[in-house]
């Protein structure tokens, strides 16, 4: 009964299909603007990476046309159109080589103007976790439903900010291309975790909002199992790497976030000392601390963080006195 009541009708059915697969009557034009777009997000995404620059890679995120091959897949696979999976399927295959080899003539002709070390834009982007793939199931029923409820299609713009599709792919060339294999198997995983969320709540959204015929549903039942559960497996197999991922965050996080009460305690019996950074890497703990009193017993603190983080640690203080000089021109 509820799919039978929430059948969206022929009309809207057929601009789905118009607007998700490349078919004709103006197949060409749409190919042409896709992989058009598709070049120049990837341009776009990869200077805004090599720069740090969050507003150019916003940009890039808007231009990307990824998002419509993908939803495509969703809509073929609940319908059954197993054809349009697999064009879909290649366009997406493609546009994701595609993407990863501008990427790396980008990086190769374009100077680093952040080293990557500190690049923001690269390392938010190396290490996925579950906060990403909550994101990306998230933006991928926003875009269905978009999809299919003409009254809130603008929302598409904002779902394709959220979900980044380009910008890991544009990080995965820039680290080929300067050799740090690991890091760019990681931006690739945050792709595939985005693109398996899509795939999966897509269809569902899809499923639910009335895209397919009741009809449809019974006939092709067991075809839509079939691909369900073959990306269901494909995102079960994502999913262990982001849970360990996020294990080791939280953890790193606990580690830091501990270290910098038990020395901040340290510091409290000179107030005229501040800490100005302290880090936590392994067994090592570095501290920089500036004023103009007396350093605290640097073994008091080793005691205190060994008992904190149950763990033997290494500590090293740098200390920097300082003087304040006021000049005013009377």
């Amino acid at each position: 009964r509820w799919f039978k009541d929430r059948d969206v009708g022929e009309e809207t059915r057929a601009d789905v299909v118009d607007n998700l697969f490349f078919e004709p009557p103006d197949a060409h034009q749409k190919t042409v603007g896709f992989w058009t777009l598709l070049v120049l997000s990837v341009v776009i995404a990869t200077l805004g990476v090599l720069a740090d620059s969050t507003a150019v890679v916003i940009g890039a995120m808007l231009v990307a046309p990824l998002m419509t091959p993908i939803l495509g897949m969703s809509a073929a696979i609940v319908n059954g159109w197993m054809r349009r999976v697999s064009t879909s399927f290649l366009t997406v295959a493609g546009g994701v080589a595609v993407a990863i080899a501008v990427a790396w003539i980008v990086a190769v002709w374009t100077p680093q103007l952040v080293p990557i070390a500190n690049n923001t834009q690269i390392n938010s982007r190396i290490e996925p976790t579950m906060i990403d793939l909550m994101i990306a199931v998230a933006a991928g029923a926003a875009g269905a439903y978009a999809m299919v409820d003409k009254r809130v299609s603008s929302s598409i713009t904002g779902v394709a900010i959220a979900v980044a599709l380009v910008p890991p792919l544009g990080v995965v060339g820039i680290m080929l291309q300067s050799g740090f294999y690991a890091d760019a198997l990681g931006a690739f995983l945050l792709f595939l975790t985005n693109l398996v969320s899509i795939i999966l709540t897509g269809a569902v959204v899809f499923l639910i909002t009335g895209l397919v015929p009741l009809s449809e549903i019974r006939e092709n039942r067991e075809k839509m199992r079939t691909v369900l559960v073959t990306v269901a497996l494909g995102a079960l197999v994502i999913i262990i790497p982001l849970a360990f991922t996020s294990e080791g965050i939280l953890a790193s996080a606990t580690r830091q976030s501990v270290t910098r009460e038990v020395t901040e305690e340290w510091l409290e019996s000179e107030e005229s000392l501040r800490l100005v950074r302290v880090q936590i890497s392994g067994e090592k703990v570095e501290a920089v601390v500036s004023g103009d009193g007396d350093l605290p017993s640097v073994t008091d603190l080793q005691i205190a963080l060994e008992d904190a983080l149950d763990v033997p640690v290494t500590v090293v203080v740098e200390y920097f006195p300082s003087t304040i000089e006021t000049i005013s021109s009377r």
